[in-house]
């Protein structure tokens, strides 16, 4: 989500707010940090990324972040995030199940999974799949996480614009890699970087009147067409 960075932190920031999310808090996938950026001055947060490359940048920027597998982690938070993370892994319940060791008793989560259909962003990024608001809610449900909070999110703007940009970028194959080298990559790079539409959206980002614009998509938030899915969770028991 590096194109109207402003509108997606907006989101983040006021929803962790309106469910109390606490620190200690992990952004599990943060990337390059601009999430962690964000949160940083409000909440004490750790990052952990797959990609090596990905924290690097991440302390350039002077953020506490590590490498590592999240399978590893033993730590526990009162908070985890996960954007953009749980499509990236093949067996997400055994994901999620970990999440819920990792986190205090009552514990929140906060998940953001793409929606929509399979395209090619989706094969250069190393996706094994997308997600309706049901089938999100339901695994995490599976693992012992109450439902606060659903959301459809990026519809209509984002959700159209990716199509386009799928269609404009992808009508060349795109090279077959591992996932696990594609995860790596989608950490730190996107697939959209060079296209003339992420130069505009980049130019467009800090303009109030575009967050404005881009706020009337919460009027479709209860519906289930949108780009991405947005859970707010609670763990249950100990």
């Amino acid at each position: 989500m590096k194109f109207f960075k402003n509108y997606f932190n907006y989101k983040i920031s006021s929803l962790l707010e309106e469910y109390n999310f606490e620190s200690p808090m992990l952004e599990v996938g943060c990337g390059t940090g601009e999430t962690l950026e964000i949160l940083n001055k409000n909440y004490e947060i750790e990052g952990l990324d797959f990609s090596e490359q990905a924290v690097k940048k991440c302390k350039e920027k002077k953020l506490n972040a590590r490498a590592g597998d999240f399978f590893e982690n033993k730590k526990k938070y009162n908070s985890i995030l996960c954007l953009d993370v749980i499509e990236h892994v093949k067996e997400d319940s055994k994901f999620i199940s970990h999440i819920n060791k990792s986190l205090e008793k009552d514990g929140k989560l906060f998940v953001l999974v793409p929606s929509g259909k399979m395209m090619g962003d989706d094969k250069g990024y190393g996706h094994y799949r997308r997600y309706s608001k049901e089938k999100i809610i339901k695994i995490i449900k599976k693992e012992n996480f109450e439902i606060e909070h659903a959301e459809m999110f990026g519809y209509p703007f984002f959700y159209y614009l990716r199509i386009i940009m799928n269609y404009l970028t992808f009508g060349k194959k795109i090279e077959d890699e591992e996932k696990e080298e594609k995860t790596k990559r989608s950490s730190y790079e996107s697939l959209f970087d060079k296209s003339f539409l992420s130069k505009i959206a980049n130019f467009l980002n800090n303009s109030q009147i575009v967050l404005r614009i881009l706020l009337l998509q919460d009027s479709f938030k209860n519906q289930n067409k949108g780009l991405a899915v947005i859970v707010v969770a609670r763990k249950i028991g100990n």
